[in-house]
């Protein structure tokens, strides 16, 4: 057989076949075996959508991933299927405070609970406590944040606050904006502060 004597096809179509010598048995006779495009493709997507899962959620299992053919899309787990963790650093507090006194963090693309809030200032003095509050409203937009719901005030002592229960209203319908408020201007010494948000599908 001579390769160069075969057209080479650079976008294969579905209905293509290749061939190849004993892909995966001993036959009798040696014979060549056949292969289309569309299995080869079907083939590797169950196979990419095993790490692709593994990438995403390691350790659980369900519908994390789907393709919707052309690209991957983010689809919710089922109710009490894993939390999810929300976290982030926000850098030189007291200018972003100057620029507005919200941190939008995320929409809800569903009706969530959040579970457990944790923020961690870098400067741990008690004169230095950051105060503020999670909440959720219906936009982010400057001067809106219509309809503003408190998750729970967020104060910190000694630089730091875990809050784990006793949330003021845990519960954020889909399509509201998550948002922590700052309720006054950091401190100066305070250089970032770690913030993280657990949260579950309804």
């Amino acid at each position: 057989m001579n390769w160069d004597d075969y057209t080479e096809i650079t976008t294969p179509a579905d209905g293509d076949t290749f061939l190849n010598h004993d892909i995966s048995e001993t036959v009798v006779g040696q014979k060549m075996k056949k292969i289309t495009w569309a299995n080869i493709k079907a083939a590797l997507k169950t196979y990419f959508d095993t790490l692709y899962l593994a990438l995403v959620a390691p350790g659980t299992s369900g519908n994390i991933l789907t393709s919707n053919g052309t690209a991957w899309e983010s689809t919710a787990p089922s109710v009490g299927d894993t939390t999810i963790r929300l976290r982030g650093l926000v850098s030189n507090p007291q200018a972003v405070y100057a620029q507005r006194a919200q941190i939008p963090l995320i929409r809800a693309d569903a009706a969530l609970t959040i579970t457990r809030i944790h923020i961690h200032c870098s400067d741990t003095s008690p004169s230095t406590e950051l105060a503020g509050d999670l909440k959720f409203a219906d936009d982010i937009n400057v001067g809106g944040f219509a309809n503003a719901t408190v998750i729970d005030v967020c104060d910190t002592t000694n630089g730091v606050v875990t809050i784990t229960s006793g949330f003021d209203d845990a519960t954020v319908p889909s399509g509201k904006y998550i948002y922590f408020q700052m309720d006054a201007s950091p401190h100066a010494d305070i250089k970032d502060f770690y913030i993280e948000v657990f949260y579950t599908y309804d």
